[in-house]
């Protein structure tokens, strides 16, 4: 349902693994040790994928699956809410495309931790924080870990805070190779927080090209009625003047 996701680090931090290994026992010490043989990759995969599935499920059967990606995005926000881990490299990466694009966003930086125990609850308060101070914009980013590093973004209380939230959110989460459930919840799903800047900063500078444009096709049009009516006032003038001979 999400597509390929990269293997997980099967031996990561707060992975659940199943092994293969033989008892031994030291008589001399009364000691116990097991000696691990060999490590069920599929085990690991495949439970991280039913939970994966689970929280899709229960998504789905509350209709919130496109909630999210129902809402209307703004052509030219202004107050943008940036849920992130403050000082890190995906909160740099993002402010470095907003100061490129030139853009006068007004940032509301909802700071979260990002992984580890409390990290989706903090996650979703900041979302929440981004909205009451008026979002009408929020990009949730992170940059690229371990598979746990990332599972913070497949709990079910980080994605229906995204498909719940009243504006519409853009993920860049992870490396190009990596999907969450928060992914598949968002109004826009990119690749990376670089990539989710851009993708906020091109349509929004597309949609100025296009006002820009505009207004200059309603200058030049300005500028020949104008140059028309000065025409006809000279030729009006000449008659007149002509009659009063």
């Amino acid at each position: 349902v999400l597509g390929k996701a990269r293997q997980p680090d099967l031996l990561s931090e707060g992975n659940q693994v199943r092994i293969r290994g033989r008892v031994i026992f030291y008589p001399p010490r009364s000691t116990v040790q097991l000696r691990m043989g060999a490590v069920d990759p599929s085990y690991t995969a495949g439970r991280l994928a039913a939970e994966r599935n689970a929280v899709l499920l229960a998504l789905d059967h509350d209709g919130l699956l496109d909630r999210n990606g129902a809402l209307q995005i703004p052509t030219l926000p202004r107050r943008i809410g940036l849920v992130t881990s403050t000082g890190s490299a995906a909160h740099h990466d993002v402010m470095a495309v907003f100061d490129d694009a030139g853009i006068g966003f007004e940032i509301l930086l909802a700071h979260t931790k990002v992984q580890g125990d409390g990290a989706p609850r903090a996650v979703a308060a900041a979302i929440a924080a981004a909205q009451s101070h008026g979002a009408e914009v929020i990009l949730v980013v992170r940059g690229g870990g371990s598979r746990s590093d990332l599972d913070t973004f497949d709990t079910e209380l980080v994605a229906r805070s995204i498909a719940e939230a009243g504006v519409p959110v853009f993920t860049g989460v992870g490396h190009y190779v990596d999907t969450s459930v928060a992914d598949r919840v968002a109004a826009v799903h990119t690749t990376t927080p670089t990539a989710c800047a851009r993708a906020l900063t091109d349509r929004v500078s597309a949609e100025l090209d296009r006002i820009e444009h505009d207004w200059d096709r309603v200058m030049l049009s300005g500028a020949q009625v104008i140059a028309d009516l000065d025409r006809r006032l000279a030729v009006d003038t000449q008659r007149l003047s002509q009659v009063g001979e």
